[in-house]
């Protein structure tokens, strides 16, 4: 496992909401698009880090969960992704508000 919190943030740092825990389905499905150029968003995320995504990118991010919950096999990161979707397009749509995964 190696994505173990996922926060939406402020400018200030303070956490919205989070999502914690066992997210390792989650990694499988980065993992399948990480060379892929249509997920310029997710294809970037550093399980092993940490990764920032601004407002502007998380419209993109909502686009490509979108595209991963129509078309690939999402199977056990399903309720992860509904989550990390309704946390990206509610980041996109508030100024000053970001979206941060953290890595193991």
């Amino acid at each position: 496992m190696a994505i173990i919190e996922i926060r939406l943030e402020n400018s200030r740092q303070q956490s919205i909401r989070q999502i914690h825990s066992d997210l390792g389905p989650l990694d499988g499905v980065l993992a399948s698009v990480e060379a892929d150029p249509s997920f310029p968003c997710l294809g970037f995320v550093d399980p092993y880090g940490d990764t920032l995504f601004n407002r502007v990118q998380l419209l993109q991010l909502t686009k490509e969960i979108d595209k991963l919950q129509s078309g690939l096999s999402t199977t056990g990161a399903d309720h992860v992704l509904v989550e990390l979707r309704e946390m990206a397009e509610w980041g996109a749509n508030h100024p000053h508000h970001y979206l941060r995964m953290r890595g193991d």
